[in-house]
C-alpha cells in the first residue's frame, strides 16, 4: 500500500509541473552575459527536466532557452504576442512567419501553436540527456520595437528606461514611479515644466 502511495505522489507532481506555468530563475543564463539578457516566458515541461536558465538578445531577435532534461521529453514556451512581435513572428507585412529553432547548434523540429490572443505555443523535442540549448530566431525582417512593445512593456523586458524606444515621440521617466513614457514633443515640454517627468531623449 505504501508503494502505491508513493506512485500516487509522483505521477501529481510530474502533471502538475505540466499544467502550471512557471518563471526562469531571472539570475540564470550567466554564461554569455554580453548577448544575452534574462527574460521570463511561461513553460511547460512533458516529461522530465528544468529550465536553467531563458534569455533574449536585442541584436539577434532571439531567444535563448537552456534546459537540463531526459531525451524523450520535450518543453512547451510559450510566446507572448508582443514578444512575437519583437521577433518579427507576428504583425510581419508578409504575414504570419515561423522562427528557426536552433538545438545544440543544429536546426531542430518544433510544433507551432497560435492561440486565439496571437502568442504562440512552440513545442520543441530535448534531444540528449542532460544540458540542451535551444535558441528561437526570429524573422530577419526587424520591425520597430516600438511597434510592438509599449513603453512599459520595453521596460519591463529590457530592464532600463534609457533602452526604450519612442520612435518619432520623445521618452521621458515618470519621476513618481520612474517608469517610461513615449510623448509628444509639446506634452514634454509641458510635463517637463510640471515636475511630471524628466525628458530622457528629445528628437534632433
Amino acid at each position: 500500500m505504501n508503494n502505491w502511495v508513493v506512485i500516487f505522489g509522483l505521477v501529481v507532481v510530474v502533471i502538475v509541473t505540466f499544467i502550471v506555468p512557471v518563471f526562469a530563475d531571472e539570475n540564470l543564463c550567466i554564461d554569455q552575459p554580453s548577448r544575452f539578457t534574462p527574460l521570463e516566458l511561461r513553460y511547460a515541461f512533458n516529461g522530465t527536466g528544468i529550465v536553467e536558465g531563458i534569455c533574449y538578445s536585442l541584436a539577434d531577435k532571439s531567444i535563448l532557452v537552456v534546459v537540463n532534461g531526459t531525451e524523450d521529453s520535450s518543453i512547451t514556451i510559450n510566446i507572448p504576442k508582443n514578444i512575437s512581435c519583437f521577433l518579427g513572428l507576428y504583425n510581419n507585412p508578409y504575414g504570419e512567419i515561423d522562427p528557426l529553432i536552433i538545438v545544440n547548434a543544429r536546426e531542430g523540429n518544433f510544433i507551432k501553436f497560435t492561440k486565439e490572443n496571437n502568442s504562440q505555443d512552440i513545442t520543441v523535442n530535448i534531444e540528449r540527456n542532460g544540458r540542451n540549448e535551444i535558441e528561437i530566431i526570429g524573422s530577419g525582417i526587424m520591425l520597430p520595437t516600438s511597434s510592438c512593445l509599449s513603453p512599459k512593456m520595453q521596460q519591463k523586458t529590457f530592464g532600463t528606461v534609457e533602452q526604450v524606444i519612442c520612435g518619432s515621440m520623445i521618452l521621458m521617466e515618470k519621476v513618481s514611479d520612474g517608469s517610461a513614457a513615449c510623448v509628444k514633443s509639446s506634452t514634454a515640454t509641458k510635463l517637463s515644466e510640471r515636475g511630471w517627468g524628466i525628458v530622457i531623449t528629445r528628437i534632433s
